[in-house]
């Protein structure tokens, strides 16, 4: 490390080795700030504490953190001797000097990659978030159970990027695209609400590789909770499952430019029939949630998850 950085050389000073250093350090924790600051309200909150905490024996957190901080030093160690036996070797060969780290720097973070890929996929969080209520939530409809924290880490994977998932008919928590056309359907929606609804859910477009596509939105009221967040999302899956069931008839409602009285029958009956299934299912569903060790006082959002939308009541 300190060859890399200019030590040993007698065309170098040793301040402009330090400087090359602070540098390097300065930079990279600078890096990892702005990484942070942009995506980091995507991550769960104390997640190295969920982390640790899922390989606890009898909620003994701390001495998992001691024992992951010395492994995390044992290997840092054996990392820069491997680094100074490779530099010994090749010192007298300046090719080889110049094209070892080209070679042996994707080896090894390929291998970093893959163990922290491995140890993630062991790690059981039970915060709920959108993705993992919703695994739980179709699970219940399709299965009628709820799966347990390690059932849901092995299918939720690891979403480096936030975006729109390519399946058909997406849920999305979040408030209407204003740039956006709103289609008939979900303006009627908006307008059929009442003091009591803190939710409601519509169809939206949005643009594929080739043409437009649709799915389903789920918008939150100020003032909604855990409980409307539940059974807005069990709605709208619910509501999925139907539409998935006869998909190009309602792809073609969606497009339609009129809607006819019919058709919005079609869609108030879908929205009543699916909030029936939610009021019958919910007490058991919640239940279990709280069975299945799930950490069930909060759900963790997003901050494009967090919009919402507040209700004026008209008292003309």
């Amino acid at each position: 490390m300190f060859r890399a950085i200019g030590v040993g050389y007698a065309q170098s000073l040793p301040s402009a080795a330090a400087l090359n250093w602070v540098l390097k350090d300065g930079l990279g924790r600078l890096s990892r700030c702005i990484y942070t600051a942009c995506v980091g309200s995507a991550f769960d909150t104390n997640l190295k504490n969920a982390v640790h905490r899922s390989f606890a024996l009898a909620d003994n957190v701390g001495e998992v953190s001691a024992k992951s901080q010395i492994q995390t030093v044992c290997f840092d160690t054996l990392g820069l001797l491997l680094a100074a036996s490779l530099n010994v070797i090749s010192r007298n060969n300046q090719r080889l000097q110049v094209g070892l780290p080209f070679v042996v720097y994707p080896i090894f973070s390929a291998i970093d990659l893959c163990g922290i890929y491995q140890s993630l996929k062991h790690v059981h969080l039970q915060t709920l978030t959108k993705d993992r209520l919703e695994i739980i939530l179709n699970t219940w409809i399709q299965c009628r159970y709820v799966p347990s924290p390690a059932e849901v880490s092995k299918l939720e994977g690891i979403n480096l990027f936030e975006g729109r998932k390519k399946r058909t008919w997406p849920v999305r928590i979040g408030c209407l695209d204003p740039k956006r056309q709103v289609p008939l359907l979900s303006m009627l929606t908006m307008t059929s609400l009442s003091a009591e609804d803190y939710y409601f859910i519509c169809l939206e477009p949005y643009s594929g590789l080739r043409k437009s596509h649709y799915g389903i939105l789920l918008a939150l009221r100020e003032g909604a909770g855990m409980k409307d967040v539940i059974m807005g999302l069990l709605q709208a899956s619910y509501v999925r499952k139907a539409i998935l069931s006869h998909c190009e008839t309602w792809e073609n409602i969606a497009e339609a430019s009129d809607v006819s009285h019919t058709i919005s029958r079609q869609w108030f009956d879908l929205l009543q029939n699916s909030k029936h299934s939610v009021q019958n299912d919910l007490n058991l569903l919640q239940d279990q949630i709280m069975s299945s060790s799930w950490a069930a006082k909060h759900i963790l959002l997003s901050t494009q998850e967090q919009a919402r939308f507040d209700f004026v009541e008209d008292n003309i």
